[in-house]
């Protein structure tokens, strides 16, 4: 009878974790306005083209981008998606009101990747082999 109890509160206790661990999911779609390389920059044109968008899941403690384009050959959006190995959010107060904001950088390390979004929704990633790209993120998940 105590081993039956202690089950039911460690399924209760593992059902409440995961409902909290959901509650601060978020989730955000981030369309690049501009890239660029060592070798070039891309045109509007191109970048219209190929959608050139990321992909950030957050959930809890744990984070993944996604990486993604418009694959012509597949007809559609195609991702790479990554597991998030570090997050850092770092404080910023704005001048005028003294609100707390933060800048959020998260790190995927085996891709030399990383990711920032600022308090205006903005984002730059940088890949780690020389390319940088911008844009604009908009929430879509809470």
């Amino acid at each position: 009878m105590m081993i039956l109890k202690y089950l039911l509160q460690l399924i209760l206790f593992s059902f409440l974790c995961l409902v909290a661990n959901q509650a601060f999911a978020v989730e955000y779609y981030c369309e690049v306005t501009k890239k660029i390389n060592p070798e070039n920059e891309r045109s509007t044109k191109m970048i219209k083209r190929f959608k050139y968008a990321n992909k950030l899941e957050e959930i809890g403690n744990k984070a993944f981008i996604s990486r993604c384009s418009f694959s012509p050959s597949e007809g559609k959006e195609t991702c790479d998606r990554y597991e998030v190995d570090h997050i850092e959010r770092s404080s910023v107060t704005n001048a005028e009101t003294l609100e707390k904001r933060f800048i959020v950088k998260y790190y995927y390390f085996s891709g030399q990747l990383d990711f920032q979004i600022f308090p205006d929704l903005s984002f730059v990633e940088n890949n780690g082999r020389g390319g940088i790209q911008y844009g604009k993120c908009r929430i879509t998940s809470p």
